[in-house]
């Protein structure tokens, strides 16, 4: 009888045995290493300090000592300190690895905020890392609130430019001075030759406040927290110019539309939160035509601030423009010198030398200085002017004017009134004065206040042609020169709906000097003088701040 091999059973029968077989070698291997490992516990690290949690201010030294315990003490110990966001929402600061010491001592240059501040312990013979989180809070340097800025010209001494700060709005109380910000946030000094600074404060729902500052050839833009840079000119530009001259930067208080001068023509953007969602916002391309631009640019109100108003210093006359549309105002103007506006309509004899009237088309002399003094009596509101003070001087400096300009969104070229001559029989060196500053809560003529050699003058303005006054107002030791003259105005009037934040009663009531008394020995120098009720100027200054150098602007 023939019989057949079952391979189905002899393949389970040969899958069991070499199962069995691996069972035994692994039973049998496990048998064999039982006790062949000696388990020692690792060195365990307890970090402590005097707190958990500290608060500092902005640039000021960070200093912590720490307290180690060990259950096995080892000498081979590295240390790292870290600083990190408290919520995962935030960044990391740039620059957060602080130190690789075991105590910590360090400027802290962060933005104010809340931070975790993590101290790391390593056992560099197991490889075993311990942490200790601290709490960080950073508050503002004492220089992150309100003062006034003062740069100087520190070429001799530290060839560059810095400023100063002073803690104090309107000499109510005395403030603290803190010298040589830029230097202490950026480790170097401004460029030589730094002239022009600006501060902008932007939309209220932006929360955003700029500080730049312009020097022949390019400008910096400092973060307004600690005077660090934050962007140089070249990058603020969709096609940046070659050679970048700031003659103004300038926004209406509150608002979102930014203007710059560069090289003499405008440049224009839109700083609002629905733009900077997007990444960086710049300025596009001048808005170029047959003028060349005085740096002042007159806005008629926040709610319409896309409409200025400016002077072609080349052909000598004001020029109105839309510059969200880069269109001239009226709407369908030529681009024609001198007649960017309709022909004059008023009263002939109003343009005779004797008479008020100008010509929108043809001023016929030099832009000095322009303020707006409507801030305070009257506020732009819809249907009504901002009223801006332009101080013009002929060509052979003999002979200067203050026009009245009521500045609209549009404009008929008929003013028989406004123009003002100062005679210097009656106003004392107004034909040097360079200096002009005006109070901004008298009704319109008003006054203003012009500076000439080391005294300060008080001009109030007459209807009455040639017969406007000025008296001595406020003097200085024989020899000063006067630097910069600025009223205070805070713009604290709030979001354009109600309720308003309520503007100080000083606004506008504060004269704020800058001089250099080095010839009479008393050196560079900044006052606070008060406005009486009727515009004169109370002649003890309200306080005085010392130890500057060369003082170049407020």
């Amino acid at each position: 009888m023939k019989r057949f091999l079952n391979i189905t059973s002899f393949s389970t029968w040969l899958r069991f045995a070499v199962a069995a077989c691996i069972v035994t070698v692994l039973i049998t291997a496990c048998s064999k290493d039982l006790g062949n490992y000696d388990y020692n516990d690792a060195n365990r690290i307890g970090i402590s300090s005097t707190a958990d949690s500290f608060a500092i201010r902005q640039n000021d030294t960070l200093n912590i000592q720490i307290n180690l315990s060990q259950t096995k003490p080892a000498g081979q110990l590295s240390y790292e300190w870290f600083l990190i966001q408290y919520t995962s929402s935030n960044p990391n600061p740039p620059e957060y690895r602080l130190a690789t010491t075991a105590n910590l001592k360090v400027q802290i240059k962060v933005v104010p905020g809340l931070y975790k501040l993590v101290n790391k312990v390593k056992d560099n013979q197991t490889g075993v890392s311990f942490y200790k989180y601290f709490i960080l809070r950073v508050l503002p340097a004492p220089w992150g609130g309100e003062g006034w800025l003062v740069l100087q010209d520190q070429q001799s001494l530290h060839n560059g430019n810095d400023l100063s700060i002073i803690i104090s709005r309107d000499a109510v109380s005395h403030g603290d001075v803190y010298h040589n910000l830029y230097f202490q946030a950026n480790g170097r000094k401004l460029p030589t030759g730094t002239n022009y600074m600006s501060v902008i404060n932007y939309s209220h729902n932006t929360g955003l406040q700029k500080v730049m500052f312009g020097y022949p050839g390019g400008g910096v833009e400092v973060k307004a927290i600690d005077f660090s840079d934050s962007s140089y000119a070249q990058n603020w530009f969709l096609n940046a110019p070659s050679s970048i001259n700031v003659g103004s930067n300038s926004a209406v208080a509150g608002g979102t539309r930014e203007t710059i001068i560069v090289n003499d023509q405008l440049y224009y953007r839109t700083v609002a939160n629905v733009f900077l969602a997007a990444g960086p916002v710049l300025f596009g391309a001048p808005l170029l035509g047959s003028w060349e631009l005085s740096p002042i640019v007159m806005r008629f109100a926040s709610l319409s601030g896309h409409y200025v108003t400016l002077y072609d210093k080349k052909n000598r006359s004001f020029l109105a423009m839309n510059i969200e549309t880069n269109s001239l105002v009226p709407t369908g103007r030529p681009d024609i010198p001198n007649q960017h506006f309709p022909a004059y309509t008023g009263a002939a004899a109003a343009l005779l030398p004797t008479g008020s009237g100008y010509d929108l088309n043809n001023i016929r002399h030099n832009l000095l200085d322009a303020h707006n003094i409507s801030n305070i009596v009257n506020p732009p509101t819809t249907g009504a002017a901002a009223i801006w003070n332009c101080f013009f001087r002929n060509d052979a400096a003999d002979s200067t004017w203050v026009i009245q300009l009521p500045v609209y969104l549009a404009y008929t070229n008929n003013n028989v009134t406004g123009r003002y001559y100062l005679n210097p029989a009656k106003c004392p060196g107004i034909n040097s004065a360079m200096l002009f500053a005006n109070p901004t809560f008298l009704p319109a003529p008003g006054t203003f206040y012009y500076a000439v050699d080391n005294k300060i003058y008080t001009c109030n303005l007459s209807a009455v042609q040639g017969n406007s006054t000025a008296t001595e107002g406020f003097n200085f030791p024989s020899g000063t020169v006067i630097k910069a003259m600025k009223l205070f105005e805070s713009e604290y009037s709030g979001p354009s709906t109600l309720p308003r934040t309520p503007l100080p009663a000083t606004e506008g009531r504060v004269l704020v000097v800058a001089t250099d008394e080095t010839a009479s020995g008393g050196g560079h120098n900044v006052y606070f003088i008060n406005i009486n009720n009727n515009g004169s100027l109370q002649t003890t200054a309200a306080d005085k701040y010392t130890g500057f150098n060369k003082i170049v602007d407020l």
